[in-house]
């Protein structure tokens, strides 16, 4: 198959609002072939491969002419200032996609699976570069600079356990991996956190070494004058003690700042997918449907950052019964210490220490529907085509090992819990449906 397309958008630039779109996929029955008539538990098989080149278009139109936004009162009234330069060449983010993927029916169809591994490059991706001076108040111009690159296997599988029999009974399993690089940047550099090589988003988090327990263990560093000064957090005034959490000075700087975070993985998880089964008796049917999740990296900065009591009023989203908060001789800490004046908990580096990141798997019953179709025949004399009643439940069960309120509301890219998410609602309907 071969196909070629052309389209234009009147949001790009004036100079390159149109662009081809060319894909060519290819196909081989190879069960078909005289050498596997022997395999007589394969019914079919084929494999696949493919490339195709599409654009996507900008989710705020007409980048490409310029934007304005709100600027000083002026006369009583609401003035406006350029905020990007108008860019005739900004058009498409095009991206260049590869497919390999095999199909297989076994035994007479009943177990069918495919498979398919994927790399997609996407060039000229959208981003608001700096432009070299104030040129009549423009500072940035949206420009196709950026590349990303994502690759990942799917598979999925689809197996009728019971089919020629009263209970019909089938069940189907996916399962994603996927993986992503920031591949490059405008300054042939790292960026604002985009680092090349490394996925987009991922951890960056401190280095937690435990509490301080003794004066021995206070981080120390000497001047050019050669006076021992103990590692501080932020400025001097804020010196390492003993019952605080020892970071890590990861450029060994003296001191505890943005400049110490490193990178502790990628939040994307090793697998996800969902399960689903269908199973149906007579004139009932039942539909369950079940998403999951494994080896992601969270970082649960929510649930300890709650313990910091000088937030008056605050709600408490973690257990605390049987922790222990540092105190001299304590065999075992859970915390650092209180303040030493009001005896409250204000914390120091509850978020973003890599002992908060947890490896969480989950499994969350997504969907159950129950149904009973009305027989036919009974309907038949009321000119009713069908009645069916059913009940659906919504969120159910989920099983986790996450400490945390909802892992699945968590962002995939950055894996930082925030706590800005409710979580997801139990919902429970029944319903009836007449066709007439």
């Amino acid at each position: 198959e071969l196909s070629i397309r052309r389209d234009g958008s009147s949001v790009f630039g004036k100079d390159v609002r149109w662009a081809t779109f060319p894909a060519v996929a290819v196909g081989w029955a190879f069960s078909e072939e005289p050498f596997m008539k022997n395999l007589y538990w394969l019914s079919f098989a084929k494999l696949r491969a493919s490339w195709g080149r599409s654009g996507q278009q900008f989710e705020d139109a007409y980048l490409g002419h310029g934007r304005l936004k709100i600027g000083n009162i002026f006369m009583g009234k609401t003035g406006v200032s350029p905020e990007a330069m108008s860019n005739s060449h900004l058009s498409w983010e095009e991206s260049d996609q590869y497919n390999i993927g095999v199909d297989a029916d076994i035994y007479d169809y009943r177990l069918k699976i495919k498979a398919d591994y994927y790399y997609k490059y996407t060039s000229s991706v959208l981003y608001l570069t700096p432009l070299p001076g104030n040129v009549y108040y423009h500072e940035k111009a949206w420009t196709n600079v950026m590349e990303l690159s994502n690759e990942g296997i799917e598979i999925e599988t689809l197996f009728d356990i019971f089919r020629n029999t009263d209970i019909k009974w089938r069940m189907k399993l996916n399962v994603s991996r996927n993986w992503n690089r920031f591949e490059k940047s405008y300054t042939d550099m790292d960026i604002e956190g985009w680092v090349i090589g490394r996925p987009i988003g991922g951890l960056y988090v401190y280095k937690d070494e435990g509490i301080i327990r003794s004066e021995k263990d206070i981080p120390a560093y000497f001047d050019q004058m050669a006076n021992k000064k103990n590692l501080h957090f932020g400025n001097q005034s804020y010196p390492a003690s003993v019952g605080m959490r020892r970071i890590k000075d990861m450029n060994m700087d003296g001191k505890i700042d943005a400049e110490d975070l490193y990178y502790a993985g990628s939040a994307l998880p090793i697998l996800h997918g969902g399960l689903f089964h269908e199973v149906k008796w007579k004139d009932f049917d039942l539909n369950i449907l079940c998403a999951f999740s494994l080896g992601r990296k969270i970082l649960n900065i929510f649930s300890k950052s709650s313990l910091n009591l000088t937030q008056r009023f605050s709600p408490l989203f973690y257990d605390y019964r049987g922790k222990t908060f540092w105190q001299e001789g304590n065999a075992r800490t859970d915390f650092p210490t209180l303040n030493a004046i009001s005896k409250e908990y204000s914390g120091q580096f509850d978020g973003l220490t890599d002992s908060n990141i947890e490896r969480v798997n989950y499994m969350r019953l997504k969907q159950l529907t129950i149904g009973y179709n009305v027989n036919k025949k009974l309907l038949k004399k009321l000119n009713i085509d069908g009645i069916r009643v059913f009940f659906t439940g919504e969120n159910l069960f989920l099983w986790s090992n996450y400490s945390g309120l909802d892992p699945e509301l968590v962002d995939p890219i950055s894996g930082i819990d925030n706590g800005r998410h409710y979580p997801l609602a139990r919902k429970l309907t029944l319903g009836l449906t007449v066709k007439f």
